[in-house]
């Protein structure tokens, strides 16, 4: 987090996360698949993709207040 914080951030230490991040929705597209059986697979695929961007929103606009709040009180 201390070079995120000295150096910015760039595509090559993205990539991991843009990995977990596909694994995820990978996982999460099978668990709503099983879990929800009636609706359609285009379906399942679009309310994970909207979860997913929705995630991805809050902690866009929730990181750097709450970075700011962590260092605060160290």
């Amino acid at each position: 987090s201390l070079t995120f914080v000295q150096q910015g951030v760039n595509a090559m230490m993205l990539a991991p996360f843009l990995m977990i991040e596909c694994l995820i929705t990978l996982a999460e597209l099978i668990l709503y698949r099983r879990s929800f059986p009636e609706f359609s697979l285009k379906r399942i695929f679009l309310y994970t993709m909207c979860a997913n961007a929705l995630s991805a929103a809050a902690g866009w606009f929730t990181a750097e207040p709450v970075w700011r709040f962590v260092v605060s009180i160290s």
